[in-house]
This record gives structure tokens, sequence and C-alpha cells, in this order.
């Protein structure tokens, strides 16, 4: 039975077992380099942070652009789509996460739940600008005979 039935291959439950795994490896990878950064080599916290997610934004597309969508579509043109898709769905996570934290008392579970209903709707966003737009084959050229 599949996790998310579609009608669109490119969300079956293997694709989205494919991103969660994607996702812990960028997890694990992203952190890594803000814990090396900053706690090993003493660099300044912000500075660590922005690498680790510099990082993390090359491996996420590498791995999606491969193993999760093994699409060959133009590199460049998926990156640029791929970065916009990560603005869009970033921005969306600060909405939600402002409109829960204006909404819900000032509590640290009330702050962790708007966390978390930041992070999953990042992650169901950014998971569906891929699949429906980022990692697309482009159209067939026309003969213009």
């Amino acid at each position: 039975m599949p996790i998310l039935p579609s009608p669109d291959p490119r969300i079956s439950g293997a694709t989205v077992l494919r991103y969660a795994a994607v996702g812990l490896v960028n997890t694990v990878v992203g952190l890594g380099i803000i814990a090396v950064l900053d706690f090993g080599l003493g660099v300044r916290p912000a500075l660590a942070n922005a690498a680790g997610y510099a990082v993390g934004l090359v491996v996420a597309f590498t791995l999606n652009r491969r193993f999760v969508f093994g699409r060959a579509t133009h590199r460049l043109a998926a990156m640029r789509r791929f970065l916009a898709a990560f603005g869009a769905a970033f921005l969306l996570n600060q909405l939600v996460l402002a409109v829960l934290l204006g909404l819900l008392p000032a509590t640290a579970l009330a702050g962790a739940g708007a966390q978390l209903a930041g992070v999953v709707t990042y992650t169901v966003t950014m998971f569906l600008l891929s699949a429906r737009w980022v990692f697309i084959d482009p159209p067939p050229a026309r003969d213009h005979a």
C-alpha cells in the first residue's frame, strides 16, 4: 500500500522515503559543518550556521536531483528553480511560525509546536515544489519545419 497515493509517479511512497532519507543525510551534514566550524574551529556562530546551510543546500539539491527524483533536468535551470522553491518554502515556514506564535500562548510547548508546524510546512512545500516544478524533465524540442 503506497504511503502517499497519487496518480503522479513523482509522488510515490518510495519517493517520499527517499526524500526523508535525503533530509536526514542533509541534516547530519549541515549540523556537522556547523559543529565543526563553531565548536571545533571557533568560527562565529552566524558564519558557521550560514556555511552549514550553504553546504546543506548543495547536498540537498544534488541528492534530490540524482537520488530522489532521478531527473536529468538541465542542472542550472533546476538549481534556479530549487533556490526559488527554497525561498518560497522558507518564507511560508516563517509565516506559519509568526502566525502561530501570535495566536498561541507564550509557552515553551506552544513555541515548540509552532516550530514543528513551520518545519512540516517547509518540508511538505519543498517536496511538492521539487516533485512538480524543480526537477521536471524539459519539454521535448519541437520541430519548426
